[in-house]
C-alpha cells in the first residue's frame, strides 16, 4: 500500500524539515505533498530542498489538507502537522492498521511537557475523547472520497472528520506515540492553553459554531492584545467603541453588554490620530495576525501616525461593499494597497493569494505599504 503524506504549512520554516525527514525514515519511500497557505518565510524553498512537493493550498487548514489530497496519488494519505514526528515503524502499523480499518491515528506525546502538564493532562485523561490533527490522522482513499474530506471549518475539522469517519467505517487509535511540539504551551503559558483548549473542546460540543470557536481561541492566544473578541482595550483598561463589519451597531466606552463573539469591527489599542491603515479579514484567516505585524512592523519604521483598524468580513454582501478581494486585504487611506488592485471586482470571503517579486504569498510585499504610506 503506497502512503502519501500531506503537511498543511504556514510559516514553518523551523520544523517543516523535520516533518519531512520523519516521514521518509518512517515511511520509506512515499510521497510527501506539502500543501502551503502562503508562508511569508523559507518554508516552501526548505520543503522543496528536503524532496517534498510544494503546492499552493490558500486557505484554512482544512482546505489545505484537501488540496493535500487532490494531489496525492497513494491508496493511503496520512495527514502530519509540521510541527509533529512520526515514530519509527509508522510505515508498518499504519499499513497494517488500514488492512481491516479506514482510517486511524498514533497516540500523541509532546517534545518538551513540564510536570504541571502532565498533570493537566492526568487529570483531563477520564474526559478526553475525540482525535486530534496532532496525532498523525490517516485514512485510506476510498474512505477519505467517501466522507468528502475535510469540511472547510476555521477549527476543530480534525474533530469533524473522524467523527464522520466512525459513522460509516471502522477508526484505531495506535498505541505507538508520534512526537508534537509544546510550543504553544511555552509560548502562552500551561495553564493557559490548557484552559482555551478543554473549553473550546466542550464548547464544540454542545454546539456553539466552529467559527464563534476559532475567534476565542485567536483571543486566548493574543499575549499582546488580550480582549474579548471583537473589542478592543484603550489605555484605561475598558473597551472602546466597535462597529460591526458593515458599519452600524456602535458600542461606546464601558464593558460589552453581549455575551457572545459577535462579528464586530474590532480597532487596535488606542493610536494618535494620523493615516487610517484599514487590516480585513474573514474569521479565521491564518493570515491576518501575520497581516497585523506586518503593518505595525512597518508603520514603526516609518514613524507615521496612524490609526490600526482590524475588520472582520462577514458576509459576501460586506466583502463586495468594502472591495473585500480576499484575506487579508489592507487598505491605506480607504485604497487597496497591492498595485493594480483597484481595478479588480472578484470580492470574495476567500484567503487571498499575493504576486509578489518573491512568488505567490499569503501577505503583500512589505514594499507596497511602505509606498503607500509615503
Amino acid at each position: 500500500m503506497r502512503i502519501t503524506v500531506v503537511i498543511p504549512t504556514l510559516g514553518e520554516q523551523a520544523t517543516i524539515e523535520s516533518a519531512i525527514a520523519s516521514a521518509r525514515a518512517a515511511l520509506g519511500p512515499c510521497q510527501v505533498i506539502v500543501a502551503d497557505g502562503g508562508s511569508a518565510d523559507g518554508t516552501r524553498e526548505l520543503a522543496a530542498a528536503a524532496g517534498a512537493t510544494v503546492i499552493d493550498a490558500p486557505g484554512t487548514r482544512a482546505d489545505a489538507m484537501n488540496t493535500g489530497a487532490r494531489a496525492a496519488t497513494g491508496e493511503a494519505i496520512l495527514f502530519l502537522h509540521a510541527d509533529t514526528t512520526l515514530p519509527a515503524g509508522a510505515g508498518s502499523a499504519v499499513r497494517g492498521v488500514l488492512v481491516n480499518a479506514d482510517a486511524g491515528a498514533f497516540s500523541v506525546r509532546f517534545d518538551d511537557r513540564p510536570r504541571l502538564a502532565r498533570f493537566a493532562a492526568g487529570l483531563g485523561k477520564p474526559f478526553h475523547r475525540g482525535v486530534y490533527g496532532d496525532q498523525g490522522i490517516f485514512v485510506t482513499r476510498a474512505a477519505f472520497d467517501r466522507v468528502g474530506g475535510y469540511r472547510p471549518l476555521p477549527i476543530m475539522e480534525d474533530i469533524d472528520f473522524v467523527q464522520r469517519i466512525r459513522r460509516t467505517g471502522r477508526f484505531v487509535v495506535l498505541p505507538d506515540t508520534v512526537t508534537t511540539s509544546g510550543r504553544r504551551q511555552r509560548a502562552h503559558g500551561e495553564v493557559r492553553t490548557f484552559v482555551i483548549v478543554h473549553t473550546i473542546k466542550l464548547l464544540y460540543r454542545v454546539g456553539v459554531p466552529p467559527a464563534h470557536l476559532a475567534a476565542l481561541d485567536r483571543a486566548g492566544r493574543s499575549s499582546r492584545y488580550p480582549r474579548i473578541p471583537g473589542c478592543a482595550r484603550t489605555p484605561s483598561g475598558l473597551f472602546r467603541e466597535d462597529r460591526k463589519g458593515k458599519g452600524g451597531s456602535a458600542r461606546h466606552a464601558g464593558w460589552p453588554d453581549g455575551g457572545g463573539v459577535m462579528p464586530f469591527r474590532a480597532s487596535r489599542p488606542y493610536a494618535p490620530p494620523g493615516v487610517l491603515i484599514e487590516v480585513l479579514s474573514f474569521d479565521g484567516c491564518p493570515n491576518r495576525d501575520p497581516a497585523v505585524e506586518l503593518v505595525e512592523r512597518i508603520v514603526r519604521e516609518t514613524g507615521i501616525a496612524a490609526r490600526i483598524d482590524v475588520i472582520d468580513v462577514t458576509d459576501e454582501e460586506t466583502a463586495s461593499m468594502r472591495r473585500f478581494l480576499g484575506s487579508p486585504t489592507i487598505f491605506v487611506a480607504g485604497h487597496d494597497i497591492e498595485p493594480g488592485a483597484e481595478a479588480r471586482t472578484d470580492y470574495s470571503i476567500s484567503c487571498r493569494v499575493y504576486r509578489t517579486a518573491d512568488g505567490l504569498k499569503g501577505l503583500p510585499d512589505a514594499q507596497w505599504l511602505r509606498d503607500a504610506l509615503a
